[in-house]
């Protein structure tokens, strides 16, 4: 086999051989061939579909930054020759693929303007490698402007069904994608440890091997924070009211070990929560999460909840397992086991408490937005302490898988439990017009029964872990 096809190979058994890619590559296909399905089936174009195919080009375009500057963020990138030319092919292959070929595909099949759907789909993906790549979250906003206009009856008549009148400003769109990918290319050629794509990677490789020695990452993440004045003002003021520790209190110590979680759960809800009441309020707006008027009266509230549910999956496995590397070490310090194991349970479930709270400020103001009139106080607070109910259950399962070495088995087991418990999130709403909140009310208990259970063996296997 010719050296470089070999290398070529060996490449792209890397991205097979990931699971995260594997799952990214799965949900892409399933999110453009399901819709497909439906629309050849009803003969109709579904907004709610054109979303669906339009969304996975911003994850999919996340999980190949994060492969593609984890490759080249090493020093065998820099010291082995030949070593850009297979990596920035195969890159350039999946992206042709899944920004250019799919698209057309799609296009072809519903019968859409190819070119304005190239043109989308490379409005989406090129802004939000930049921004995962430079860490820059206001890129972002780009992406998320492409995809909103897409919902809406005009974006979709401009993007994909009547585009003749400025093709011309389509195709300089899709230039201008190509042209921001090739940089991104060239820039991973040329990456160094001073910039923000290799200080990226090297705190997600941190983030999954504890264990290595830190001191050089240490010092590449201060550089890294230092260029982003948001954060660092966000850091300076949680850090300024570090508590003292005065006693052996339950209370003053998960105070102070709760500074040891990195980015805290309130900040994390409120960015979340803005997130995802301009996304609720918007697809109100549209009608798209709603079949009929009266619908939209809980659909709207119980989607926003369920996101907030589903959501809270990014931070669960950072509060406790990323701690545990360090026990052996931090039990050192002048705390019984008890203590110090009940003082980070009682932090974490502090963590879940914020975030639930400030999770609850965007729910009024999705309530308020949505319902107006129609606004009932007792549904927002049913649906609210339901959700408590799910995210506590969510929270005590987090407790009991930290403890677990393996990261693939506690991100499975989070998932699951985050399917199971949010299914009074939605028996609530689509049970209580004939039962009434009873099947909700009992599902919420059972959540909270195995919740109290799952913290009660959290606990247990804390106080009993060993750690070396």
């Amino acid at each position: 086999m010719d050296p470089f096809a070999n290398q070529l190979k060996q490449v792209a058994l890397t991205y097979l051989t990931d699971r995260w890619i594997k799952i990214g590559i799965l949900a892409e296909m399933t999110l453009i061939v399901a819709p497909l399905l439906v629309m050849n089936a009803s003969n109709a174009l579904s907004t709610g579909c054109l979303a669906l195919i339009s969304l996975p080009a911003p994850f999919l375009s996340l999980i190949l930054v994060s492969q593609a500057n984890v490759q080249f963020a090493h020093a065998r990138a820099r010291l082995i020759p030949g070593f850009a030319a297979p990596h920035v092919a195969v890159l350039t292959g999946l992206l042709l693929f899944f920004v250019l070929l799919c698209p057309v595909a799609v296009a072809s099949c519903l019968q859409l303007d190819r070119l304005g759907f190239v043109a989308l789909t490379i409005a989406i993906a090129a802004p939000t490698i930049l921004a995962a790549h430079f860490s820059r979250r206001s890129l972002m906003i780009v992406s998320l402007v492409a995809y909103s206009s897409s919902l809406t009856d005009s974006g979709a008549n401009w993007w994909l069904l009547h585009t003749e009148s400025h093709r011309a400003w389509l195709a300089i769109i899709v230039l201008a994608g190509w042209a921001m990918i090739a940089a991104w290319l060239a820039r991973l050629c040329q990456l160094r440890e001073e910039m923000d794509g290799y200080q990226g990677a090297v705190q997600w490789l941190a983030s999954r091997n504890p264990d290595r020695k830190t001191s050089e990452q240490s010092r590449l993440v201060v550089a890294q924070l230092r260029h982003d004045r948001f954060a660092s003002w966000m850091n300076d003021a949680r850090l300024n009211r570090l508590p003292v520790y005065r006693d052996g209190g339950l209370i003053h110590v998960a105070r102070l070990l709760r500074f040891g979680f990195g980015t805290q759960a309130e900040v994390f809800g409120l960015f979340m929560g803005i997130w995802m009441a301009a996304l609720t309020i918007f697809m109100a707006k549209f009608d798209l999460l709603s079949s009929g008027p009266t619908e939209k009266q809980f659909v709207a509230v119980r989607f926003y909840l369920w996101m907030g549910v589903i959501g809270s999956l990014i931070f669960a496995d950072t509060r406790l397992a990323p701690r545990r590397p360090r026990y052996g070490i931090e039990l050192l310090w002048p705390l019984a086991r008890g203590q110090f194991v009940d003082g980070h349970l009682a932090a974490t479930a502090s963590q879940w408490a914020a975030y639930w709270a400030v999770l609850n400020i965007g729910l009024v103001a999705v309530a308020w937005v949505t319902l107006q009139d129609r606004l009932a106080v007792p549904v927002v607070v049913a649906e609210s302490l339901v959700s408590a109910a799910a995210l506590f259950a969510i929270c005590a399962t987090s407790m009991w898988t930290a403890v677990w070495p393996s990261r693939p088995e506690r991100t499975w087991a989070l998932r699951l439990s985050a399917a199971i418990f949010s299914l009074p999130v939605f028996m609530w709403n689509d049970l209580h017009g004939t039962w009434g909140n009873l099947p909700a009310a009992a599902a919420a208990v059972v959540s909270i029964i195995v919740a109290v259970l799952l913290v009660q063996r959290a606990r247990k296997a804390w106080r009993i872990a060993e750690f070396g």
